[in-house]
C-alpha cells in the first residue's frame, strides 16, 4: 500500500468530516483541498531534484489526502443526494464510471 492510497483512506474520512461542519457544503472543503494538492504538486515538479525522499513521501501522501478525499466527497456524498436509497448504488456507479472514463481519456 502506498502512501498516497493512505492519504486517500484519511482524506476521503476527514474531508467529508469537514464537509460535514460546512452545513454540507461539498465546494468549499473540495476547492481548498484541489488548491493544496495542486500546490504540492508544484513543489514535487519544481524541486524533484533537489527534494529528500522524506518530503517527496509526504508530499504524496498530502496528495492522495487531498485528491482522494475531494474523490470520495463527489462521487459517494453526491451520489447520495441524487440517488434513493434503492438507487444509490446506480448513481454511484454511474459517477465513478464517468471519472474513469475521463481519466482514460485524459
Amino acid at each position: 500500500m502506498s502512501l498516497q492510497e493512505i492519504g486517500n483512506i484519511f482524506g476521503g474520512f476527514l474531508l467529508g468530516h469537514a464537509s460535514d461542519f460546512t452545513h454540507s457544503k461539498r465546494s468549499p472543503v473540495a476547492i481548498v483541498a484541489i488548491i493544496f494538492a495542486a500546490c504540492s504538486t508544484l513543489y514535487l515538479t519544481l524541486n524533484i531534484k533537489d527534494a529528500h525522499f522524506d518530503m517527496i513521501c509526504i508530499q504524496f501522501f498530502n496528495i492522495g489526502f487531498m485528491l482522494g478525499g475531494v474523490h470520495h466527497i463527489v462521487a459517494l456524498a453526491c451520489a447520495a443526494d441524487l440517488g434513493k436509497k434503492k438507487a444509490s448504488g446506480a448513481v454511484t456507479g454511474f459517477i465513478d464510471g464517468c471519472g474513469t472514463l475521463g481519466a482514460a481519456i485524459g
